[in-house]
């Protein structure tokens, strides 16, 4: 998987949506199913750009679990393009974007953004991150797993 592998229209849809989570559901409620199944695949792959899950960053000597890796991750996919070709260039000393993610994380006061909840569909919880959203979105919609359709 190649950084030129993600489209650049999935770039678009973040930054068009961010940061509701309530206005990425509407775009995915009305998007192509094929656009909904893309759009999943490319938020994956763009995070696997940033660090495999299972050789995630070091911050203090301490090395990040598979899942806080694939959190830390998707939280850079979700921050827009940039932030996240930032995060790609410099794999080797992300540290201090680990440190923003937990500032956000925590409510804190940071220059990266907090996707909103608000307005977000009742029967999506469970799912309310940008990297998961689409999965709710998708068995609602088309009655499938999204899970199942993209390991298909």
């Amino acid at each position: 998987m190649s950084q030129d592998d993600i489209a650049p229209w999935f770039w678009e849809v973040i930054e068009r949506c961010k940061p509701s989570l309530a206005t990425l559901s509407e775009w995915l409620e009305s998007a192509k199913r094929e656009d909904v199944e893309n759009f999943q695949r490319f938020y994956l792959d763009a995070a696997t750009c940033v660090a495999e899950a299972w050789n995630g960053p070091v911050v203090d000597g301490i090395e990040f679990s598979e899942d806080s890796t694939e959190d830390f991750t998707a939280w850079v996919v979700s921050q827009g393009r940039s932030v996240w070709q930032q995060a790609v260039d410099s794999s080797a000393n992300q540290e201090a974007l680990v440190r923003e993610y937990w500032r956000v994380s925590e409510g804190e006061p940071s220059a990266y953004v907090a996707w909103s909840t608000e307005g977000v569909r009742g029967e999506y919880a469970g799912y309310l991150a940008p990297e998961a959203i689409a999965h709710a979105v998708y068995e609602r919609r088309f009655g499938e797993d999204l899970l199942d359709v993209l390991a298909g």
